[in-house]
């Protein structure tokens, strides 16, 4: 692995920052299996809310759960801050952020970014648990597995912990 480069927000703009978490995310989920991804932006959240313990319909007056606008910026650099200390992510990260993607690279419309947080939030937990979606009957559901270097099961929490600060969501 090579040695990250230092991640200065202030040195990217914000459409920098999300062009490489939209690369990133493709590139970690490339040629994942069906029942190891989210297959829409709802499915995300239901897994999200999962982690947390939490069940959107039973706060209705939550903020909403997908960041957006400056919201959405912040969360994708904070984001971008992680994976590029992810020991699964590093090479990667630090790929991107000495030549970041422009528009061409990644042959498309700019996807909305906080979309792409949400997305990259996913990926980046995957490089953490196993994680299965159980679908059928209308129904998802959700199997969480740690891996061997998990010490205890504390590990589930602060990942829904750590996600909630990067999305910019209230605590639970």
């Amino acid at each position: 692995m090579t040695s990250p480069t230092p991640f200065a927000s202030g040195e990217l703009t914000d459409r920098q920052v999300i062009l490489i978490l939209q690369e990133m995310t493709e590139e970690l989920t490339a040629g994942a299996a069906v029942d190891t991804m989210p297959l829409d932006q709802e499915e995300a959240l239901l897994l999200l809310d999962a982690l947390r313990g939490t069940r959107p319909e039973a706060q209705p007056d939550a903020p909403p759960a997908v960041p957006e606008g400056a919201a959405a910026c912040a969360a994708a650099r904070r984001l971008l801050a992680v994976l590029a200390d992810e020991p699964a992510c590093a090479d990667l990260a630090t790929e991107l952020l000495a030549d970041p993607p422009d528009d061409s690279r990644l042959g498309g419309e700019l996807a909305v970014p906080g979309v792409v947080v949400l997305a990259g939030t996913v990926a980046w937990l995957q490089t953490k648990v196993d994680i299965r979606f159980k679908r059928g009957g209308g129904k998802t559901e959700f199997e969480f597995r740690l891996g061997k270097e998990a010490a205890d099961g504390s590990t589930l929490r602060e990942l829904a912990a750590v996600i909630a600060r990067l999305l910019g969501w209230p605590r639970q």
